[in-house]
C-alpha cells in the first residue's frame, strides 16, 4: 500500500513483542520506501538487515536497482551494480531487466520499425551511440553490455545452439539478441556450423492465453529487417529456428557487406 511508516512502526511492535521480523519483511519494506522514493529510509533499512545480521542477496540489491531506475537515478543505479559486484554476487536476468527499463531511450531504439543491427564493430555500443539523448542512460546500457550473455540463457554444445530470452525484459531481450548475433558470428568463423540455431522468445504454449508476446513480435520484425533466416518452429510458436551452415552464410555476408559499405564511405571522405 506504499505505507513504509506505518510498515516500519509494525517492526518496532514486533520487537518489542519478542519477534523478529524475517528476511522477507525487511525486503518489504526496503521496496516500499524506494517506490515511493525516500531512498535515504530505503538505505536505512539495508544497514539495519546488516546490523541483524540478514543476508544482502541479489533480491536485495534487484530491488535498490528497480527503485534507482524508477527515479532515473543513473548514478545511483550504477553504483548499486558495482557494489553488487564487488560483493561476489553475480547479476541475474532481473538485474538487467532492472537496469534496461530504467533507460526510455533504449525502449525508444527498439520501437523504431526501421532499425535493426548486426554488430559488426568491436562494441555494439559504438553502433547505438547515436540514438541516446542521455550520457547517462547510456552507461547503463554499457553495464548492460559489460555483463555479456547470461550462461543460462545460452547453449554452445551439442547440435543446437540457442539463445533463450523467457524471463527478459523487452530492453534486455533486444541487447542480449544483439550481443547473441555478434558472438554466433564470431563463433562460425572459427568453428563448424551446428546443426540448428534457435531462438527461445517465449513459452509459446501461453500465447493463445495471454495474447502475443511483445518480446517474440520484436525478435521477429528485428530479425525481418535483418532479412535473417529464422523461421518459426512448426512444433513450438515460441521457438525461431535455422539451419546452422545457413545462419554462418548469412551473418558473413551482412558483415562483409557493411564492412564493404564503410570502406566506401571512409574513400568518399578522403576524395
Amino acid at each position: 500500500m506504499n505505507l513504509p511508516q506505518e510498515a516500519e512502526k509494525t517492526f518496532e511492535e514486533l520487537r518489542i513483542a519478542g519477534y523478529e521480523p524475517c528476511a522477507d519483511d525487511y525486503k518489504s519494506l526496503m521496496f516500499s520506501y524506494g517506490r515511493c522514493g525516500d531512498f535515504e529510509s530505503m538505505g536505512g533499512v539495508l544497514e539495519l538487515m546488516r546490523d541483524h545480521e540478514q543476508a544482502i542477496d541479489t533480491t536485495i540489491y534487484n530491488m535498490m536497482l528497480v527503485s534507482y531506475g524508477m527515479a532515473h537515478k543513473y548514478f545511483e543505479t550504477s553504483l548499486t551494480l558495482q557494489r553488487m559486484l564487488d560483493a561476489g554476487i553475480a547479476p541475474s536476468i532481473k538485474t538487467m531487466n532492472a537496469l534496461t527499463n530504467a533507460c526510455p531511450s533504449l525502449l525508444a531504439l527498439i520501437t523504431m520499425k526501421n532499425t535493426a543491427f548486426i554488430p559488426c564493430s568491436d562494441s555494439l555500443l559504438d553502433e547505438i551511440v547515436n540514438h541516446f539523448s542521455s550520457i547517462e542512460e547510456l552507461s547503463i546500457v554499457e553495464r548492460v553490455l559489460e555483463l555479456g550473455l547470461p550462461p543460462e540463457s545460452t547453449v554452445w554444445v551439442g547440435t543446437t545452439w540457442t539463445l533463450n530470452l523467457h524471463n527478459m525484459a523487452m530492453g534486455t531481450a533486444y541487447l542480449m539478441l544483439m550481443l547473441w548475433l555478434k558472438e554466433l558470428a564470431f563463433r562460425l568463423k572459427n568453428v563448424s556450423a551446428p546443426d540448428q540455431v534457435g531462438l527461445i522468445t517465449g513459452w509459446g504454449k501461453h500465447s493463445e492465453l495471454q495474447g502475443d508476446c511483445l518480446v517474440k513480435a520484436m525478435a521477429v520484425a528485428k530479425l525481418s529487417l535483418m532479412q535473417s533466416p529464422f523461421k518459426a518452429d512448426r512444433y513450438n510458436k515460441g521457438r525461431l529456428v535455422a539451419r546452422g551452415h545457413i545462419i554462418r552464410g548469412w551473418l558473413l555476408s551482412r558483415s562483409q557487406a557493411i564492412s564493404e559499405q564503410s570502406q566506401d564511405h571512409r574513400i568518399s571522405i578522403v576524395t
